[in-house]
């Protein structure tokens, strides 16, 4: 009988040299090949959470502010809406974007 056919198959699959780890090998390689792709999309991810979260407080706490009704020009929450801060820009920017659509 040739050497080939006396070698017994291997009884433990690690010690097969063509086994690359099965699931768990294939997980660890997808996430080497595209861990910054991830780890960059969910930083991008919690910052726009975390943005929609402090305008919907500071909309919410204005809106209550106002009485549960559109707040008066001269109002320090008119003022404040009118003005030139953070969330008047987002919103002017919001409705530049939007006025192209057809919502």
């Amino acid at each position: 009988m040739s050497p080939v056919g006396q070698l017994s198959a291997p009884t433990n699959r690690r010690s097969d040299p063509g086994y690359a780890g099965g699931v768990r090998g294939l997980l660890w390689l997808t996430w080497r090949q595209h861990r910054w792709t991830v780890i960059g999309t969910l930083v991008l991810a919690a910052v726009l959470v975390g943005w929609m979260t402090y305008l919907s407080v500071e909309l919410t706490s204005l809106w209550h502010q106002c009485h549960e009704t559109f707040c008066a020009e001269e109002s320090p929450q008119g003022r404040r809406l009118g003005g030139s801060s953070g969330l008047v820009l987002t919103l002017a920017c919001c409705r530049r974007w939007c006025s192209g659509c057809r919502c």
